[in-house]
């Protein structure tokens, strides 16, 4: 064998070997989006198949997710070239609004050793809070009443019953308000579409931090309880503290 063959035998061996290789595909694409789902749908489930898309075999060496709210495993982490695995995917979701989590992937494919999947849920709340899901209060002084409010609004189709469960401390006075300036004690019923006040108010009986929680329930499967906390400093009363 002259040098020429030898050299031409040497290059075709180097080229096949540089094109032989594993290659990790996400079949459908590097994202998977829910779109828009409701609370009461959690938690979400989707299967995403991985494709070894190579010429040798691919071995996934770990998958993990971005958070403890997902869980990912893999059928098998061994796959020949064009063979696939199924990778089961459940999201917990716990709140509204958009929800994007990823899932790395490492592999033995040398160009992508790690594989990013975004997975995406946009969760539309039923109730709806407004401005805040919580209570910012205010100008607090001892022996001085404070108000303040937010807006329960009835997202869903059907009506929706609230009621008041707990409160803490429990000298706040809490009152649900509707639009006509109606005020109900215990509970009160949103019509589709449409939103009621909660107002509180409160004297407070001591300076420094002020904290509060509200506690309510209600007859809509995605939201049977309902938490609205409230902050705020209290300062002294002048009129307990004049010299």
């Amino acid at each position: 064998m002259n040098k020429i063959t030898l050299f031409a035998g040497i290059l075709f061996l180097f080229t096949v070997s540089a094109f032989a290789q594993p290659k990790i595909e996400i079949i459908g694409g590097d994202t998977y989006n829910w779109g828009d789902v409701k609370l009461s749908e959690g938690p979400l489930k989707a299967t995403v198949k991985i494709k070894n898309s190579g010429t040798e075999e691919l071995l996934i060496q770990n998958v993990k997710p971005s958070c403890g709210c997902t869980t990912a495993p893999l059928d098998k982490d061994r796959l020949k070239p064009g063979e696939t695995a199924k990778l089961d995917i459940t999201l917990k979701i716990s709140h509204g609004g958009t929800i994007s989590k990823s899932i790395r992937i490492a592999s033995n494919d040398p160009k992508v050793p790690n594989k990013n999947l975004t997975i995406s849920a946009n969760v539309i709340e039923m109730l709806k809070i407004e401005p805040t899901s919580y209570i910012r209060f205010k100008e607090l002084q001892v022996g001085k009443e404070s108000m303040a409010s937010l807006s329960l609004f009835n997202n869903d189709k059907m009506p929706m019953k609230v009621k008041k469960s707990n409160i803490e401390p429990s000298y706040m006075i809490v009152n649900f308000v509707t639009a006509k300036g109606e005020v109900m004690n215990n509970e009160a019923v949103i019509a589709p579409g449409q939103k009621i006040d909660l107002r509180v108010k409160v004297t407070p009986q001591a300076s420094g931090y002020f904290k509060s929680k509200i506690t309510l329930t209600s007859d809509h499967p995605d939201h049977k309880l309902i938490e609205v906390s409230g902050y705020g400093n209290v300062n002294e009363s002048p009129l307990f503290n004049a010299k």
